[in-house]
């Protein structure tokens, strides 16, 4: 029954996806610029290389605003998941589901979504410079 009502908007189901992930990753890895010293400790101390933390927060800022933006949206789900997978089998493994990697499982399932389907055809940049994305 609500398929028929919701049927003309079912193009913006990708939207709030896109806005909450793209916006979440851009907002963790601006915390990790602003707080760089700290960053690059935690970091160290986990046994990261030097260098680490800032292409982290660099990623998360770039692909955040990708996914966002709907520019090469499949690109950037697909290396995000790589970095919640690392972040999950190197940190927050060990801490279990709830309070360690819940929320990156919530976040994967969204990336994922986005990589199998791509970004949409709203509010998405990709579409307007290139036919590949759907």
């Amino acid at each position: 029954m609500l398929s028929k009502y919701l049927e003309p908007y079912k193009q913006w189901g990708k939207v709030p996806l896109r806005l909450v992930l793209g916006g979440g990753f851009v907002a963790h890895g601006l915390v990790k610029f602003m707080s760089l010293a700290a960053t690059v400790g935690f970091f160290a101390g986990m046994g990261f290389p030097a260098g680490t933390a800032q292409f982290v927060a660099a990623v998360e800022v770039l692909g955040g605003a990708m996914l966002v933006l709907g520019l090469f949206t499949r690109w950037a789900a697909a290396v995000l998941t790589v970095l919640l997978l690392v972040a999950i089998a190197k940190v927050k493994g060990a801490m279990g589901w709830m309070g360690g990697w819940e929320l990156d499982a919530v976040y994967i399932a969204g990336l994922l979504s986005l990589l199998v389907t791509g970004g949409g055809k709203v509010w998405n940049l990709e579409r307007h410079l290139t036919s590949n994305e759907r």
